[in-house]
């Protein structure tokens, strides 16, 4: 229970009210972080002209009876504090990752929105619109762990949409009161990761981005942010008796890895104890008041299931090469089903101890048992600290952790490492792709001869020479069928981008047919490659193999921006502001001089 009481205001009739917010959502659209952008402007023109048809049809339904379109003020204490300690979150990230800056009009629209649809969808159904927080963490804590990129921002606003849906429609009696079920944040992110997951569209967010960037030492090592959440953490904790959850949860994730550490001496969560992103989620996911146990031993098994969930659908996930940054995700559903169960074995087990304190005369449970909870936390965070466990520079950052584990045949070594070689190699960096090709042909079993065969393509485009002498090596006209029926098949970029940039250098069989090349690399492009979309687009904007379009090539650097390849991001930012070019925008100039900031390009930062 909260130790802070609700404060409820009289119900007053208000039809003007979403009026206000819709308005505002309409007026974003005018903005300048949103206007240059067509499709994110519309967008927002689009949303606020469904909720206004939706307040009007409201309207028009419930205008004659006194009883409807009326709102009261519900100051919830989960809701402000909540709000008040995601807030902080965003400001200190937001003094080390432009992207905290550069979305921060959004938060403010899907507020606006939130608002407007939570009102709406009560009017709807007959019942008063309590004003009050409940939105702010709802927006706040949705988007620390699933973000759209501009360019399929309205999936956010559905996003939004659904967690109210969820809030409002799924929900069972508990405790004599009907609730929720599932902590509404945490479900509408389990539906959309699922989606995402199915349709491989995780590029159209920033998710994997957003786990990364949680961690602000990727900046500046001195920052604290595992510090900064442990704090605010016990804010919350002491206010709702939600420490337990967290403790045991961080437990199970501190213990499992070390587990796997000691028997493997490698790293399950590769490169970092607890992801800071999962270390978030024991905050934030599973301590709602409202759909967690009530009891103490409810809480802790909660939480331990929690921890449990998240290494082992880690585990998963990385087998399955899908994007690890769901793991904190997935699970949180199932354990909100579960509550009940779960802390009827709470109470089951809480009458146990019970009889066991009183066969050996202990002391029964204090009026302020929580604060011996939280002395615990502090105690196994403070370990975790002290042992360099978060908050560190981990070994597995370092690559030469990874190759002596991999020369040793740790489990799981060569992969990771392998990963972090392709990952490197895939930006550019011509060294990691000559040690990704080495690696493969040290140990074949890590890839296919198609695979090494693109990565050796991969690497040649980059500028390895060697790699080069390789890809045409091994080109017979088998390996080049491969290539082909892989690029058509429709789920290889790589292989199409490989046999488009053979064409290019003249290492497709001798043949140098440059406009060969653009059908393979407009193909790769349309499968999702930003490189590939950014070559078509130099094609077209210097008139390589193709005739000069400065409007195709911006279509085409539009689309490699949003892919998150910053040269493109950069090559617009050139287009629209040099004088040379037909197509000079300042506003537009400074667009994407800020997206450029916001996805890592740093010299943009300070111009």
């Amino acid at each position: 229970m909260s130790l802070i009481p609700i404060v409820e205001g009289r119900s007053r009739r208000g039809a003007y009210l979403p009026i206000v917010f819709v308005g505002a959502v309409a007026l974003m659209s005018t903005l300048p972080r949103i206007a240059p952008h067509e499709t994110l402007q519309w967008t927002y023109i689009g949303i606020a002209s469904a909720l206004a048809l939706w307040a009007g049809a409201v309207y028009l339904l419930r205008r004659k009876d006194d009883q409807a379109l009326c709102f009261s003020t519900r100051l919830a204490a989960p809701h402000y504090v909540q709000a008040c300690l995601h807030g902080t979150i965003y400001v200190f990230w937001g003094f080390y990752w432009e992207l905290v800056g550069y979305n921060a009009m959004h938060l403010v629209g899907q507020i606006l929105f939130a608002y407007s649809f939570e009102g709406l969808l009560a009017w709807s159904r007959g019942k008063e619109w309590r004003l009050g927080f409940g939105p702010f963490p709802i927006v706040f804590s949705t988007n620390l762990f699933l973000t759209f990129k501009d360019e399929w921002f309205v999936y956010q606003f559905l996003l939004i949409a659904v967690v109210f849906l969820a809030k409002e429609f799924i929900v069972w009696q508990r405790d004599g009161a009907k609730t929720h079920i599932f902590n509404p944040s945490a479900f509408a992110l389990f539906l959309f990761a699922i989606v995402l997951i199915s349709t491989e569209q995780t590029d159209k967010t920033w998710v994997s981005q957003l786990s990364a960037m949680l961690d602000t030492r990727l900046v500046d090592p001195d920052s604290k942010p595992y510090l900064l959440v442990f704090a605010l953490g016990l804010v919350a904790q002491f206010l709702f008796r939600v420490t337990l959850v967290t403790f045991a949860a961080a437990m199970m994730l501190f213990v499992l890895p070390s587990i796997y550490t000691a028997l493997t001496g490698t790293f399950w969560f590769v490169d970092v104890g607890i992801p800071i992103a999962v270390f978030l989620g024991l905050h934030l996911l599973i301590t709602d008041p409202a759909t967690s146990p009530k009891n103490n031993w409810g809480r802790f098994l909660f939480g331990t299931a929690y921890g449990l969930s998240v290494f082992v659908i880690y585990g998963v996930l990385d087998f399955y090469g899908e994007p690890l940054a769901y793991d904190k995700l997935l699970f949180v559903p199932v354990l909100n089903l579960l509550v009940v169960r779960v802390e009827q074995l709470g109470t089951l087990l809480e009458t146990w101890s019970t009889k066991l304190r009183e066969r050996v005369r202990l002391p029964g449970y204090s009026p302020n048992w929580n604060l011996v909870h939280m002395a615990l936390w502090i105690g196994l965070f403070a370990l975790m600290y002290s042992v360099e466990y978060i908050e560190s520079d981990h070994p597995g950052r370092h690559l030469e952790h990874w190759q002596t584990s991999c020369a040793d045949d740790r489990p799981n070594a060569c992969r990771n490492l392998t990963e972090t070689l392709r990952s490197r190699c895939t930006q550019g960096a011509v060294q990691q792709c000559a040690e990704l090709s080495r690696l493969y042909e040290e140990k074949p079993d890590l890839a296919t001869p198609l695979e090494r065969q693109i990565w050796y393509g991969f690497a040649c485009d980059a500028g390895a020479s060697r790699e080069c002498d390789l890809y045409q090596q091994n080109l017979t006209a088998r390996m080049n069928a491969e290539l082909e029926a892989s690029c058509e098949a429709g789920g290889s970029p790589l292989s199409c981008f490989v046999l488009g940039s053979g064409y290019v250098k003249g290492i497709n069989r001798g043949l140098r047919r440059p406009d060969k090349a653009y059908p393979y690399i407009l193909e790769s492009c349309e499968q999702g490659l930003g490189k590939s979309c950014a070559v078509a687009g130099m094609m077209h904007q210097f008139g390589f193999t193709q005739t000069r379009d400065l409007e195709r090539a911006v279509t085409l650097h539009e689309r490699a921006c949003a892919l998150s390849f910053t040269p493109s991001c950069a090559a617009l930012v050139e287009i629209y502001s040099s004088a040379d070019f037909q197509l000079a925008d300042d506003e537009m100039s400074r667009w994407y001089r800020a997206k450029a900031c916001a996805i890592g390009a740093t010299p943009f930062c300070d111009e």
